[in-house]
């Protein structure tokens, strides 16, 4: 094991204090560092070298936690996979056609992915429960107008093509996914589907970055967004969102700021970094974390 592990799994048993990795910025790293501080430096700090089958146990809960998904966010990912390649196998399709064939395009898709699951870590339980609600969310989806808005576009040619899933702004490295991009006369139109409702700062987080992000790689001013989630009624309902790139940019300039003070000497001290009131502690995926650094460690 190379010198610079050993010194890290050191600063990780000591736990207050450890080296930063890398500085960038995303959307969901702007959500957890207004959410939870703590959580923020387990995720972002704490976690690093936890794939390390050497490492401090500790370091591995981390790692752990921070690379796990809810059923959920596994479904999303799935769910727009789909998406992606379906419509991206339909880009030299006359657009008169493309709805027609979205459904077989859907089904084909969904083939591939049980397939795929059989040597998964899904189990027989949660993989019939993921296709049945694949299944719906598509077919809900097929019926709405913004299908309808996508596979009439009239080229899907750049469909997701001109944006990349980082690029720099003032230096700073950003990470972006906005789901799926057409064009819309003037303006550049994203939707992402959730299975619950996203929270207000997420849509405007979103919808701000994806306008900053328009501007600077493709230099579009007008942009939306759209968020097509699964309601609590059990029914599947849209909210459009237009972008501001001047808000987008304060908050990644304030953010940034805020973020970088508490990196001092090339050190990040967990003390700097404290819990949240314990309404958070519920669905946090830190949770156990954090329970086995009071543990060991008593409250910090």
């Amino acid at each position: 094991m190379n010198r610079f592990r050993k010194e890290e799994m050191a600063a990780a048993k000591l736990l207050f204090e450890v080296p930063p990795t890398p500085f960038s910025w995303s959307v969901s790293r702007h959500l957890l560092f207004h959410r939870c501080r703590r959580a923020y430096f387990l995720h972002y700090y704490f976690a690093q070298g936890g794939w390390d089958p050497y490492a401090d146990p500790l370091l591995q809960f981390a790692w752990t936690a921070k690379k796990s998904k809810t059923y959920y966010e596994r479904l999303e990912r799935y769910l727009e996979e789909i998406l992606r390649f379906s419509f991206d196998s339909l880009r030299n399709v006359p657009s008169a056609f493309r709805l027609r064939m979205l459904a077989t395009r859907f089904q084909a898709r969904l083939t591939v992915l049980e397939e795929r699951w059989r040597d998964d870590e899904i189990n027989t339980f949660d993989r019939k429960r993921a296709l049945n609600d694949l299944k719906e969310a598509l077919a809900s989806f097929l019926k709405s107008p913004t299908c309808s808005a996508i596979a009439t576009a009239q080229n899907l040619t750049l469909f997701n093509k001109a944006f990349k899933p980082d690029f720099y702004f003032r230096n700073i490295e950003l990470w972006y996914n906005p789901g799926l991009i057409w064009r819309e006369g003037t303006h550049l139109v994203s939707m992402r589907i959730h299975f619950q409702k996203p929270s207000r700062e997420f849509i405007r987080a979103e919808s701000d970055m994806f306008a900053l992000s328009a501007l600077e790689q493709t230099n579009t001013r007008e942009t939306i967004s759209i968020f097509r989630y699964l309601s609590s009624s059990g029914e599947w309902k849209e909210i459009q969102h237009y972008g501001n790139a001047i808000s987008g940019e304060s908050r990644l300039s304030e953010d940034v700021k805020e973020m970088q003070q508490l990196i001092t000497d090339d050190k990040v001290c967990m003390l700097d970094f404290p819990v949240e009131p314990e309404e958070t502690c519920c669905s946090c995926r830190f949770s156990g974390v954090c329970s086995a650094i009071t543990e060991h460690f008593g409250e910090t």
